[in-house]
């Protein structure tokens, strides 16, 4: 599956791994390279690795743009960012800012790439959803079965809730089925659901009036970190990650 390619950036993935490899420096680049990684990202791969040209450190908006790749890292550690880099001078660069300190550096792409392929460590499971008045029930049951085998049962009290409202809120304001994407890494799990629909999603004011439109805040309540990435094709992924200790819910 390849992502297209850019004049600046080319994207493809092999073997559940992303390769993103910036072609050349400048402005485009920067942008280019955010909207691809975060394209990569909906796919929840093994591992994403980052190919920069040999005058990137040269490029202080790619450095920039590159440390704040971190970003994503630290709200989903599962899924690791790796630079092939070998300019030790730009790399402490970019380890020095905020959210370079997550990434990861790799001397070759073959090396980057072999790393990530056999170091996976999250476990995934994804299930088609009907866009129907049934898919929320569908998707609570699919997450049940899945914690169970898993054997993060801390996950079933407020896993059911999270995916239930993801999903509801998705057959509201979209046409169409949804995917149910499920990953688990050190007892944390990732809640997310894909769907058809461009519009990043809006959490409205509360209305003390009204039995709805509270579904995104009590996923945002109930997860340690949430949020929303474009998917290629079109449509978007929202996600929430919940953490390992699980999160009770009192009646």
């Amino acid at each position: 599956m390849t992502l297209g390619s850019q004049h600046e950036v080319t994207a493809y993935q092999h073997l559940g791994v992303w390769l993103v490899e910036v072609l050349q420096s400048g402005p485009d680049a920067v942008a280019a390279l955010d909207l691809t990684v975060q394209l990569a990202l909906a796919e929840c791969p093994l591992g994403l690795v980052c190919a920069l040209p040999p005058d990137a450190a040269a490029d202080e908006p790619l450095v920039t743009a590159l440390a704040g790749l971190g970003r994503h890292v630290a709200r989903w550690r599962a899924t690791p960012v790796v630079v092939v880099w070998a300019d030790d001078a730009g790399w402490a660069e970019v380890a020095a800012r905020p959210g370079g300190r997550h990434l990861q550096r790799s001397s070759s792409l073959l090396h980057a790439w072999s790393q990530l392929r056999t170091g996976g460590a999250q476990r995934t499971a994804v299930l088609a959803v009907t866009g129907n008045a049934l898919a929320a029930r569908a998707a609570r049951a699919f997450l049940t079965r899945t914690c169970l085998d898993w054997q993060v049962p801390q996950h079933l009290e407020a896993g059911p809730l999270v995916v239930s409202e993801l999903v509801t809120n998705a057959v509201q304001h979209t046409d169409g089925d949804v995917d149910v994407q499920l990953a688990e890494h050190d007892g944390r799990l990732r809640v997310a659901v894909r769907d058809r629909g461009d519009e990043p999603p809006v959490t409205p004011a509360v209305d003390p009036h009204s039995l709805s439109g509270r579904g995104l805040r009590i996923v945002q309540t109930l997860a340690a970190t949430s949020g929303a990435l474009p998917a290629a094709g079109g449509g978007k992924v929202v996600w929430a990650v919940l953490d390992a200790a699980g999160v009770r819910i009192v009646r």
